[in-house]
């Protein structure tokens, strides 16, 4: 089998799912990824970029990039990528701070809720019918600092990568709350449609992404 090569991006501000290292890339989609090309006999360059920069398609391929390491899947950006498998749950949060009163999240209705502009999340609360008013920012730290600041009444986030940074700006200050967003069909490699090659990276790909998550097989008697 021949080896296949790429150039994968990933956010170097995403703890703990992808993040950077002493300079070099690590975190929890990072490491499945890596397990799994391995066993696909694909090598790939992880690529680093700001949380606050935004790559799309266009942007990537003058990049010479082939893709992203971890990005929510909806069905609105398969337009655009090629996904791999999910490997991991996209689950969504809103935190809000602890000093506040409760926020329901069948409530949002009038409330100013801050979340990335490229984030997926933004969209989808941008069209749900009496949603809530949505503030757009440059990153997730942005996001939690409005509310922490008083500026926004919640942030809305990745669950694990949200919880996280919001004990680095002010342990146990936020409130995290689990939002339903039936679109997020989780987090997986997204390829550019212009990668070469990429259904022959994907017909790798896929399989030993779910070799590397499914559970060793009980031994026999």
């Amino acid at each position: 089998m021949t080896d296949l090569s790429l150039r994968l991006a990933f956010d170097s501000q995403f703890a703990p799912l992808t993040f950077l290292e002493h300079g070099r890339p690590a975190g929890r989609a990072i490491d499945i990824v890596r397990r799994a090309s391995a066993k696909a006999g694909i090598r790939i360059a992880f690529s680093p970029v700001s949380s606050e920069t935004q790559v799309w398609p266009a942007g990537g391929a003058t990049r010479g990039l082939d893709g992203f390491v971890c990005m929510a899947v909806t069905d609105a950006r398969t337009a655009d990528f090629r996904f791999s498998v999910p490997y991991l749950p996209g689950r969504a949060a809103l935190f809000w701070r602890v000093d506040r009163e409760p926020i329901q999240a069948d409530r949002l209705d009038g409330l100013l809720v801050a979340t990335p502009r490229s984030g997926p999340l933004f969209s989808l609360l941008s069209n749900r019918p009496h949603g809530p008013r949505v503030l757009p920012t440059h990153s997730y730290h942005e996001s939690l600092l409005l509310v922490w600041q008083g500026a926004a009444d919640a942030a809305a986030l990745n669950a694990e990568v949200g919880w996280h940074l919001a004990q680095e700006i002010r342990r146990d200050g936020f409130v995290p709350m689990s939002a339903p967003f039936p679109e997020l069909l989780g987090l997986a490699v997204a390829l550019l449609p212009e990668s070469e090659r990429a259904e022959e990276v994907l017909a790798r790909l896929d399989p030993a992404l779910a070799a590397t998550l499914s559970p060793p097989a009980a031994p026999g008697p």
